[in-house]
């Protein structure tokens, strides 16, 4: 079997101040957003029994930023399946995270006080795509700064949409609870057959309904009638929090 490295692995590599992960061509596969998040956070993978960081290496030797590109993707598209392998998606990410200045690791979530002793799952992961603290009266806390959001593959091929549930009806709730962003080029239709609350937490939402576009800003909320059919966009980059009733909003048919 294939060892699996995820962006949640590099985040506790980089938590822990691991600079350098072993990651062998033939049994191991990095996903997208891991390989990004790597060259972001400044860590390389090394091929079992072979000198210290290659990659970075390469990179130092590269003349230019577009060797220095080829060269980091390169790296990456060799140790993505087959499937997986997109040239230009690839070299545009990494592109664009060797633009931004180095990133700190991310943080990691402080505990509730111990004072509280009715807590039995603290910082128990969900999904796998959160971390939360799930008191006995039912009380859930979700650690926003550890979600993790996925591709939301129903928004069409292409389109970089992610999402994530934090609450769900696995936690006996009505209400279906998440975050999602996505960019100008990513706006997609969607009919709800389901009720939805977004608030705004990042950049501006655009909701076109009925031919009318209904921008939001950071701090506005939105609310959607069931049946509706709209399009999500933004003029830039948006990043919401959704409620949705009923809870299993995903297996409601699609109109």
């Amino acid at each position: 079997m294939k060892k699996l490295i995820t962006a949640q692995t590099i985040k506790e590599a980089c938590t822990a101040g691991i600079k350098e992960l072993p990651a062998s061509v033939q049994t191991t596969i990095i996903t997208p957003e891991a390989a990004t998040l790597a060259a972001k956070f400044g860590i390389c993978f090394v091929e079992p029994g072979s000198e210290s960081c290659p990659l970075q290496q390469r990179a130092q030797a590269a003349g230019g930023d577009q060797e220095l590109v080829k060269a980091i993707a390169a790296q990456v598209i060799q140790r993505l399946p087959a499937d997986k392998r997109d040239p230009a998606t690839i070299a545009r990410l990494v592109a664009e995270q060797l633009q931004q200045p180095p990133a700190a690791c991310p943080p990691s979530p402080s505990p509730l006080p111990v004072s509280q002793p009715s807590i039995t799952a603290a910082l128990a992961p969900t999904a796998p795509c959160c971390q939360r603290v799930v008191d006995d009266s039912g009380l859930i806390v979700v650690r926003g700064g550890s979600v993790r959001m996925d591709i939301m593959p129903e928004a069409g091929p292409g389109k970089q949409v992610r999402l994530a549930d934090v609450i769900t009806s696995t936690d006996r709730s009505p209400m279906c609870a998440g975050f999602m962003s996505w960019r100008k080029m990513d706006s997609f239709a969607w009919t709800l057959n389901y009720d939805e609350i977004d608030i705004v937490l990042q950049g501006t939402l655009a909701i076109t309904i009925n031919g009318k576009c209904f921008e939001g800003k950071v701090g506005d909320v939105f609310y959607i009638p069931k049946g509706s059919q709209i399009i999500f966009g933004t003029p830039t980059y948006t990043k919401i929090m959704y409620v949705t009733y009923p809870a299993d909003w995903a297996s409601q048919k699609q109109g």
